[in-house]
Parts: structure tokens; sequence; C-alpha cells
């Protein structure tokens, strides 16, 4: 028989052949159980009692040296191990169905923990019979519980690495490093201290627990492994006996049994160090722990370095911020201001115009009657079309966008007519020109406005007798309206805000009047879904509108 089976033969004696069968059945399993890895054992079904046992089996109990056969399940476990096992037991007896893959645990004689995945099964026969196997999953766990870990701490790098990338605020960095540090250490608390190298002190930035360390100012003197580690460039772990000063004290009066510091070190100076503090010294940081702090306490260098760029760099954003707050709230009293004229002033205009119409029909009327009443009727036109761009801002800035309405046209048409009003009204000459077919489909009312306010600026912004030309031309997909003006001088600071809407007094950008017209032109050539482009040459300024011969859906 083989010496690590044991079964209960003498409780039938030796007496008889079937006797003699039995032991010779039992020494044969015996034989094949021990070659099995696998804790197994057979167990009667009545009080859970242990009839036979492999080796495997033996060494999986608490005490491998206590013989398991005659000995119920409780004996072999007394712990609550035991209980759990006999109740799984005791459900395969009850319901006839296997248990497979439960979890056991137990603690070893050597104080270490051991882990087990069981099988149970019912034998067939005519006594109840129950089959326990084991198998030890210690090891697998542990590997399995190490990349874990290291995953954690990959991601919790890679997480400390964004948040700086992400320009988060440096004590926003330090805590979170210091509290995830802590917990994958096993750690209870922690703080980062940084160095004052002139005065050689150490303040405190940041902590775990709350215990009044945030902003403390201690002589580097009173911490003397935080000095040592620093001075070393490596972490050095220490328990309380080992402690001084104010080291010493902290531990004592908080009851921090053994700490962890590690420096932080950026550019090859030390900036400080992170402190991890722990209540026991039974469980400590392992070299593989230290080197994964020595990672942390990197990041938390990094981020002390890039501390006083990231903070000037916040300033400077808040100041922007604040700058844009006081456009965005210029532009809104603009526009709510542009709204209110238009609507304030087109009746009373309206009252004008309607006067200067009747009192020009009046009969007998003088050559000086007649001229005021016209010079009257043109400034009143003026004022409507001022009035009309103010509403079109107004429109354009609260989203609304340009009403328009599709009507096939002729460019050149309306070109020749703008054209005529202002030779008439500016008492200048403008040369037009026309090529190909201009016939499109715009809004007719606001291509008149489009070309009135972009003529009309070559014209007033130019210099006195300066060249304007108007040309217009047409392909298979769109139409074109060019605007040229000799000697007109614009700077590239000009060209970017020559078509924004109540530009400063003191830009480069010429302009008479509310400065809407180009604006205006703009956002009449994007609501037909064109654009507006202007270049500046050696001998002036050129401005070329593109529009769809047919409108866009």
């Amino acid at each position: 028989m083989s010496q690590g089976i044991q079964g209960d033969l003498g409780s039938a004696g030796l007496a008889g052949r079937e006797d003699d069968a039995r032991l010779r059945d039992d020494a044969l399993r015996a034989a094949v159980l021990d070659q099995e890895p696998g804790g197994i054992a057979l167990l009667d079904g009545d009080a859970f009692v242990v009839r036979l046992a492999n080796r495997a089996f033996r060494s999986a109990m608490p005490d491998p040296e206590l013989d398991p056969v005659g000995r119920t399940i409780e004996e072999i476990w007394p712990t609550e191990a035991g209980l759990e096992l006999r109740a799984a037991l005791e459900r395969v007896l009850e319901v006839g169905e296997p248990v497979r893959f439960e979890r056991l645990e137990q603690h070893g004689a050597d104080g270490s923990d051991r882990r087990f995945a069981y099988h149970v099964q019912r034998v067939s026969g005519a006594e109840p019979t129950l089959l326990l196997a084991l198998w030890e999953t210690t090891i697998l766990e542990d590997a399995r519980n190490v990349a874990e870990r290291s995953r954690e701490r990959a991601e919790l790098l890679a997480s400390v690495a964004a948040d700086l990338n992400a320009g988060v605020g440096l004590d926003a960095v330090l805590r979170t490093a210091v509290m995830r540090a802590a917990a994958l250490l096993g750690a209870e608390d922690g703080s980062v201290w940084l160095l004052d190298a002139r005065e050689a002190r150490m303040q405190a930035v940041a902590e775990i627990l709350p215990r009044a360390r945030a902003g403390l100012d201690v002589a580097l003197a009173e911490l003397p492994f935080a000095g040592l580690a620093m001075q070393e460039g490596a972490a050095r772990l220490f328990r309380r006996a080992e402690a001084k000063r104010h080291e010493a004290e902290w531990m004592a009066a908080h009851g921090v049994a053994a700490g962890l510091v590690v420096p932080l070190v950026e550019g090859g100076q030390a900036r400080g160090v992170l402190y991890l503090d722990y209540d026991s010294d039974r469980f400590l940081p392992t070299h593989r722990d230290v080197a994964f702090a020595d990672a942390i306490a990197g990041q938390c260098a990094l981020a002390i370095g890039r501390a006083r760029i990231y903070e000037a760099e916040r300033a400077a954003r808040a100041r922007a911020e604040a700058a844009e707050r006081e456009a965005r709230r210029a532009e809104h009293l603009q526009v709510t201001l542009a709204a209110m004229v238009g609507h304030d002033l087109r009746t009373p205009l309206q009252v004008i115009r309607l006067g200067v119409s009747v009192l020009a029909r009046h009969e007998g009327l003088g050559e000086a009657e007649q001229t005021m009443l016209a010079r009257m009727a043109s400034s009143a036109a003026r004022m409507d079309r001022i009035i009309s761009d103010l509403l079109d801002f107004a429109r354009v800035r609260s989203g609304a966008g340009l009403p328009v309405s599709f009507e096939p046209m002729l460019l050149d048409e309306v070109a020749r007519a703008a054209v005529q009003e202002i030779e008439v009204v500016r008492g200048c000459d403008v040369e037009l020109s026309v090529e190909g077919d201009v016939e499109l489909e715009a809004d007719r009312s606001r291509i008149e406005q489009l070309v009135s306010n972009l003529v009309g600026y070559a014209v007033r912004e130019g210099p006195a007798a300066a060249r304007v030309r108007v040309a217009t031309w047409g392909d298979s997909d769109e139409v074109v309206l060019a605007v040229e003006v000799d000697g007109l001088a614009l700077t590239p600071s000009a060209m970017e805000l020559l078509f924004e809407p109540f530009r400063p007094a003191d830009s480069d950008v010429p302009h008479g009047g509310t400065g809407l017209g180009l604006f205006i032109v703009r956002e009449i050539a994007r609501a037909h879904g064109g654009e507006v482009e202007v270049e500046r040459g050696e001998d002036g300024v050129r401005f070329e509108v593109r529009l769809p011969r047919t409108r866009e859906v």
C-alpha cells in the first residue's frame, strides 16, 4: 500500500476473503490516486468522514502532518472554510448535482495565505460517497494580482501624465499623484513637500488626510530622511525608531509606524519629496513598490517644473477670457443698440420722407426750394440705408441671418444702375464693363445693396479723382462682380478687420459712416451661397464677389 494513503481498514478487521479483497482494492486505488497532482479524497456521505485521501490532499490541509482519514471536514478545517465546505457537501447530497470550481481560502501553518478551487460530486454506489477534488490556485492568483497591479500602475502614470498635458493646476496634480500612489503602495497617508533651496526649508503643498500639513513650513534640518533622499536622489524607507527631530515627532503624534520618502528630482536637481506613511510596519513596500514610487515622484517633479509656466499661462488665459467677455458684452450692446435705433428711427424717417414727397408736388416752388427738397430727399434716402444696415447687422449678430428672396435677374443691370446713382451723387466717373452671361437667381434688392455698398466704399475711401473700375462676368457655375480702386493702401492689419463692423477709430482701416457697409456686403454674399475676396496690389485694392448662378439648396 502506498505510504501516502491510509484508509479506515482496521474497522472491518482482517477476517475473511471479502476484507482482503477490499484491502487490495483500497491499496490499488491509493496507488493510483497518489499519482494525481490535484488533491483527491473520498468522504462518507453520512458524517462527511474522510475514507481515503492522496498525498496532494494532505499537503493542501492547514496541518499537513494531520492524518485526514477517519476525520470529518470540520476537524481538518476547523475554520469558517470548513463550514463553507461542509455546506457544499450537504448541497451535493441534497440536490444530487455536483459543485464545480468553488473557492476555498485557508491560512497556512507558516502564516501564508493559500487559495484553492474545489469540485464535489457524488460517487455511485450502495452507500452515499462523495468525491472531493482540490487544486491550488495561489500562484496563479498571485501572478494575476501582480499583473493587475502593474496595469493599475501603468494607468496611474498615464493618468498623471495626461493631467499634466491637459494643464491641470499644480495643486490638483500633486494631490492626485499622492492619493493614487498611496492607494497602490498600501500607504494610509501621504504628502508632498517642496524645497526652498535658498532658505533650506521645506513646505507641505498637498496631503491626503487633513492633518494640517498643507502650508506647513519646516527647516530642512528637521527632516533628516527627506534631506538624505534628496541628497542621494533615491527613495528611503525608514521606521519610527530610526526617525529623528520633526519626522520622529510627527510619526509619534499620528501613530505612523514607517515612512517612505521619495525625492522629487527635476533637471538633475531635487525640488522636494513625496512622503508615504504606514500605520503598521508589517506590510511595507517592496523594491518594486519603491521603483514605482520613483516613477510617480518623477511625474510630480515634472509638474513642479511646469508649474510656473502653467500659472503664467493660466493668468494670461484669465486676462484673455476677461477681454473676450468684455468684447461679447460690447457686441451684445451694439446689437441691442442697433436694433433699437433702427426700429425707433424708421417710423419718424418715413414721416419725413412722406412730407418731402408731398412738399415736392406743390406748384410754384422756386429753384432754391426745389434744391432744398432734393437734398432733404437724398439725405432721407441715405438715412434709410443706414437704418437698413443697422437692422441687418442686428439680424446677423443675433443668428437670424439676412432674409433673401430668390428670382431671376441680370447682374449688369443692377451694377449699371448703382454706378449711375453713385456718379450723380458723388460727381465722379466709374468705369463699367460686362462680359458674357451674367444672369443669376438672387434677391434683387439685396444685390443692389451689395453693389451700392461696395462701389460706394471704393469711391468714398479711395484718393480724390482715383480711378474706380467695376466689371461683371460669368461662367457656367457662377457670376462675378469685381471692383478695383487705384491708390487705396491697406495694411495687413487693416485687411484682417476690413469686413468687421464698428471697427475701432484707431484701426488702420479707412472708413466713414457706421463702418457697416463691407460687413453687409459679406453677409449678403454668404446669404446667397457666395463669398467676397479682397487683394492688395501695387496700384490699389481689388474686391471680388463670387455668386452661384442658381440657388443652392
